[in-house]
């Protein structure tokens, strides 16, 4: 296989169900990117480099992806939720951004990397994933919902969202909000 192939099968994959926003700015979720990454290579692998440490007490992390004899490395600013560097960053910060990096060396390969383009979506894009979801979408959560016969707290699960309705929520929450409700199907099945 060759980086050709690689950038190509990767690419082309819509990672939409997966793209998230916080702070105004849109990014592709680790767990997203690393499953997509594995439905096509399972052999994949990555690796943290050590972080350098610069005088203002700054850090840059990295990671190599590599998939078959192909490798990339990324890099990247330990940085807060306005995408600036922090000094003396705590652990939390250090594994947001190393999640953040390894994301980004995927985009070298072609995952997400049109999300990346000027650093953000196109305007259409980001109208559609923050359009309410679609009747059909209200629909299918609220059986699932309905199976759970009571057992989600709502009131807490349409705060989580930011949202005073199941209708209002946006296309950009839908698999998240699927995956959670299918989690506690699921627990309750084993019960």
């Amino acid at each position: 296989m060759s980086y050709k192939e690689i950038w190509q099968k990767l690419s082309a994959i819509d990672c939409t169900p997966y793209i998230e926003k916080k702070n105004q700015m849109v990014y592709l979720s680790w767990a997203g990117a690393w499953g997509l990454l594995m439905e096509h290579y399972p052999e994949a692998t990555y690796e943290f480099s050590e972080p350098e440490s610069y005088p203002d007490g700054t850090m840059m992390v990295f990671c190599t992806v590599s998939i078959g004899e192909c490798s990339r490395k990324a890099w990247l600013p330990v940085m807060d939720h306005k995408n600036k560097p922090i000094s003396n960053p705590d652990a939390f910060a250090r594994n947001t951004s190393l999640m953040r990096v390894l994301v980004k060396c995927l985009a070298f390969f072609g995952l997400g990397s049109y999300i990346y383009i000027g650093d953000d979506l196109p305007k259409a894009e980001l109208e559609r994933l923050y359009s309410p979801i679609s009747q059909e979408q209200h629909s299918e959560l609220t059986v699932m919902i309905s199976q759970l016969n009571g057992d989600i707290d709502m009131p807490a699960f349409l705060k989580f969202f930011g949202i005073s309705a199941l209708l209002n929520l946006k296309q950009s929450d839908f698999h998240k909000a699927k995956l959670a409700i299918s989690k506690k199907l699921d627990a309750k099945v084993v019960k």
